[in-house]
């Protein structure tokens, strides 16, 4: 068998480091006799670790790295059977399960059972990367977005629920379609590409009481919110926390009244213009409007998805009152935890949009932070009961 030249560990002490990654360890999952491993090893990675099914390849994969100087070991198995090795924080972890139910050169067969191998990598490499998140490369066939489809609720007259399918459209077609320059990057996945199937006709959608107008939202079967750990993700958890935290401060109310008038108002029009709340504000008695929002976790406003509620100062609309946000981050000081502190961008809510139009003079935003905003979002369950902790204190606070 004739190797290329590879450089070897001994070779890679003199070159400079910030040239080119030498050492940098790399897993290798699916990995045959070790093709792409060699790839990553002309490129000055360091191979550690690689597993394959067929006991031909790795024979042959431990053979070919041994002569080129690497400590490799590659190990024969189904690698969801196997238990990953400890690895370097920076670790590389690479791989090509089998793409046949895939690839456009093969016959896509949506039921290939091989085509679950995909999912499997994904999973090992979530339990390598060092930040716990998935690094998704495209894998043939597969677009990010087409997740997305799925069951929506199209909401009649009469109250009652017309299925449809949200859709973006079949892959496998030409320039002809437009979802064929979506793929290629040189358009956005927006509503205009998107559309909703039903699978009625425009007389039997209007007979139901389908019609222009009509709302349409995630179906009831998707929006079940689940747990992962210390949180919980789900479409509109930035509605139901915050609702979940006006009842239990509602509940709260009930059993001990506060010092002075307090009015809970649960908003349905925040993301239209937020008539609501500024309808509430100009109708009700009070001089201070306080909004319960999720606040996006996000590097940029060095807000970190953890058990610390969030207190804004100011966002794209407005200015909140310094005054109501300090008082409220003492409070939460005295209750034993800590807050962050927020300027957004993008971004407004009910208070600020309220004082936008000139119906209140004083706002404040107490909030928990959320990934995957106005999506499938995630929320830390201690930075909700922190909140509802800060919200309820400064309820009472006289």
């Amino acid at each position: 068998m004739a190797l290329p030249n590879v450089a070897t560990s001994s070779d890679r002490a003199g070159r400079n480091s910030g040239e080119r990654p030498w050492g940098r360890s790399v897993v290798s999952l699916y990995s045959g006799a070790g093709g792409l491993d060699l790839g990553f090893a002309q490129a000055g990675f360091r191979p550690v670790w690689a597993n394959d099914i067929d006991v031909d390849a790795v024979s042959t994969y431990n053979a070919a790295f041994a002569r080129l100087g690497f400590d490799a070991h590659a190990v024969v198995g189904d690698i969801r059977q196997q238990e990953l090795p400890d690895v370097d924080r920076d670790a590389v972890v690479i791989g090509g399960p089998p793409c046949q139910g895939f690839s456009v050169a093969g016959k896509m067969d949506p039921e290939d059972p091989r085509s679950r191998h995909v999912f499997d990598f994904f999973e090992v490499v979530k339990r390598v990367e060092p930040d716990g998140r998935l690094r998704v490369q495209n894998m043939g066939g597969l677009y990010p977005f087409k997740w997305g489809e799925g069951l929506v609720d199209v909401l009649a007259d009469d109250g009652t629920v017309v299925t449809g399918v949200l859709c973006f459209g079949s892959l496998h077609v030409s320039e002809e379609s437009q979802i064929e320059r979506v793929k290629a990057g040189r358009e956005a996945m927006i509503w205009r590409n998107a559309w909703v199937d039903c699978k009625r006709s425009r007389s039997e959608l209007a007979s139901m009481g389908v019609h222009a107008g009509s709302k349409i939202v995630p179906a009831r079967s998707r929006k079940s919110p689940v747990l992962l750990g210390d949180y919980v993700c789900g479409h509109a958890i930035d509605d139901k926390g915050g609702i979940a935290i006006l009842i239990e401060i509602a509940e709260r109310l009930a059993h001990e009244a506060p010092p002075q008038d307090t009015y809970l108002i649960i908003s349905s029009m925040e993301e239209i213009g937020s008539g609501s709340a500024a309808f509430a504000t100009r109708t009700l008695p009070g001089d201070r409007l306080i909004a319960v929002e999720i606040v996006p976790a996000m590097p940029e406003y060095d807000i970190v998805n953890d058990a610390r509620p969030v207190i804004l100062y100011s966002d794209g609309r407005n200015v909140y009152d310094e005054r109501v946000a300090n008082r409220a981050a003492f409070l939460a000081k005295t209750l034993g935890f800590d807050v962050q502190r927020g300027v957004l961008s993008s971004y407004g809510s009910d208070a600020s949009m309220a004082k936008q139009s000139g119906s209140t003079p004083s706002i404040g935003l107490f909030g928990f932070p959320t990934e995957n905003t106005h999506g499938y979002e995630i929320a830390h369950l201690g930075g909700m009961v922190n909140c509802l902790r800060m919200t309820a204190a400064y309820t009472y606070d006289a």
